[in-house]
């Protein structure tokens, strides 16, 4: 499990608005993507249903979109001025 995102001085009340704005922006990009993921899906779904790679195609969508969002959650703390320790 990562580190907790820390700032010198402030503590986790303080810290709360900077996650729940971070989580709302990574909310965002990762709803952008599950629409994109579901154009794919209704597009190559039955392909690959017949090659038998439907399972894996979903989860490989599925981990690539939350990578995303996990990347401008980061990003977005990092901003903010939050980092990990280390």
């Amino acid at each position: 499990m990562p580190a907790p995102w820390v700032t010198p001085g402030l503590g986790p009340a303080q810290r709360a608005p900077f996650y729940r704005y971070c989580w709302a922006r990574a909310d965002a990009a990762f709803r952008h993507e599950r629409q994109i993921d579901q154009d794919i899906l209704a597009t190559r779904g039955n392909d690959w249903q017949r090659a038998g790679t439907l399972g894996g195609e979903r989860a490989s969508l599925f981990a690539e979109a939350v990578g995303r969002a996990d990347a401008v959650f980061a990003l977005c703390m990092r901003a903010q001025g939050v980092a990990r320790p280390g």
